[in-house]
């Protein structure tokens, strides 16, 4: 089972693969549309991986 979270990047990501602009796409699922904008940065500079999972902190 995946946290809501992962899933809720992923539906965004989807959202704007379908067309929807990122204030759109945040609208949608509850998201700021820097939120979406963000999720859309980090999956263009690292791919899907970086874009839906968090990155591991320190301690």
């Amino acid at each position: 089972m995946q946290p809501a979270r992962t899933v809720i990047r992923a539906l965004v990501l989807r959202q704007m693969d379908r067309g929807s602009s990122t204030v759109q796409a945040g609208a949608a699922l509850g998201f700021s549309a820097k939120a979406a904008w963000q999720i859309g940065k980090h999956y263009l500079k690292g791919g899907l991986e970086r874009a839906i999972y968090d990155a591991p902190r320190p301690g």
